[in-house]
């Protein structure tokens, strides 16, 4: 997994690339703005593409979770939770 940042546009860049296959992955853009940091992740998600963010707000935290879908698992997902 990988956190950047996009000193362009203002914005934090957070990915996670495949490592067993070229293309493909997820990523989450968070606003500058907000604190944010990424979020370990076990070992047993190693493998899918799955992120998961915590974006910092004056009223809580907010947990952003992201999977890419898996046609042929039919695996997908995302969450957000206060």
């Amino acid at each position: 997994m990988l956190a950047m940042t996009d000193t362009t546009h203002g914005h934090k860049i957070y990915r996670n690339d495949r490592s067993t296959r070229i293309g493909g992955g997820v990523l989450c853009l968070v606003s500058n703005e907000w604190p944010s940091f990424m979020v370990p992740l076990p070992d047993t998600f190693r493998n899918l593409d799955v992120i998961a963010v915590t974006i910092m707000t004056d009223t809580g935290n907010i947990r952003y979770i992201r999977g890419r879908p898996n046609f042929g698992f039919g695996f997908g997902f995302g969450a957000e939770c206060g």
